[in-house]
């Protein structure tokens, strides 16, 4: 890892009027929470990624899924002339075809769908939307395995280790199982991952409890300026720089972010939340992009009465033997065995 590269002021990532992110600490990871329309989909990713994207000294990759956020991302990437790689099925045949994959096999998505040792190494920009409300758990196994290739790749690549590239992941509780390695080990090649939730119960469901993978490997946390009351207990009593009634009464552009400074010293800072610069123009670029590339697609046939619903089975065969294999693997700094997603598991 090259510390004394990303402690250039570049790499800082500018939150509010009075807080920013060092871009050493970045790599500790950050998780944005806040319930519902509190804009961290519409408001606090644009911001920070309109700032990744304007800094061609790094990469960066975005998942989204939600009101054409992956649009007004590529319109940013347009206007500050990056290279970008935008994946979302209704606009592209690679997006539609690692949709049908029924197995991950690592060689096969970087010939067919995306080179990710590539990506890291020219630090392009990365778009990752598989419109999982339309294509259900086909979008959210897509997306995992595209994860699995940013990991996989990360640690083949030698490059990963001086080309800053940091992640984004929208209603990440979609994608918790998948990002373990990501989180624990991301730091030691370069890469910093950004969570968005809504609350911190997102965190344990019926398919497991991944608080104790996300707690020890977040360094950072911007709150929104509504937490459903349980998180506003419970993160308040974390930080003792605001009593209850400051923490929970906020304005909507109020930000708190807990951070670290300059010194590695712990800091807590509510401030007015930045605007994000040219929105609607980098919005209306992206939207006419798409419906350019929608009317060169083939239409999609599906069958009479068939409906895709976004919802994981409980079990999680695959991912749980590739979390195995991460623990027995990770002290050794061996390659990471490839996640197996056979067709005959329950997924």
């Amino acid at each position: 890892m090259n510390e004394q590269l990303l402690t250039k002021e570049e790499f800082a990532l500018k939150i509010t009027d009075k807080s920013n992110i060092n871009g050493i600490h970045r790599l500790g990871n950050t998780l944005v929470i806040g319930s519902k329309n509190t804009g961290k989909t519409t408001e606090m990713l644009p911001l920070m990624a309109q700032q990744d994207i304007n800094n061609k000294e790094c990469g960066a990759t975005f998942i989204v899924g939600r009101k054409d956020i992956s649009c007004m991302l590529y319109g940013m990437a347009k206007k500050a002339k990056r290279k970008v790689v935008f994946l979302k099925p209704s606009i592209d045949e690679k997006a539609r075809k690692i949709l049908e994959f029924k197995s991950y096999e690592y060689n096969r998505v970087k010939e067919e769908v995306i080179d990710y040792e590539e990506v890291i190494s020219k630090k392009m920009i990365v778009i990752i939307d598989m419109e999982y409300v339309v294509n259900g758990d086909d979008g959210i196994r897509a997306t995992a395995m595209l994860l699995s290739q940013l990991q996989l790749s990360m640690q083949v690549n030698e490059d990963a280790k001086v080309s800053p590239h940091f992640v984004y992941i929208d209603d990440s509780q979609y994608y918790l199982p998948f990002v373990e390695l990501l989180l624990s080990c991301g730091d030691d090649y370069c890469i910093g991952s950004t969570l968005f939730m809504q609350s911190k119960k997102q965190m344990i469901d019926e398919r497991g409890d991944y608080e104790a993978i996300l707690e020890p490997n977040i360094n950072n946390f911007v709150f929104m300026n509504s937490l459903i009351y349980e998180d506003s207990i419970y993160y308040q009593k974390q930080q003792v720089y605001y009593s209850y009634k400051e923490f929970v009464g906020r304005g909507r552009n109020e930000i708190i972010c807990e951070t670290k400074n300059e010194k590695g010293e712990r800091s807590v800072v509510l401030g007015i939340l930045n605007l994000v610069e040219d929105a609607e123009d980098c919005m209306r670029i992206g939207l006419n992009h798409k419906k350019k590339m929608m009317k060169k697609m083939p239409k999609i046939e599906r069958e009479q009465g068939a409906e895709k619903i976004v919802q994981l089975q409980e079990k999680q065969k695959p991912i749980q033997k590739s979390i195995e294999a991460i623990h027995q693997r990770k002290s050794k700094k061996k390659q990471f065995l490839q996640t197996d997603f056979e067709s005959d598991e329950e997924y």
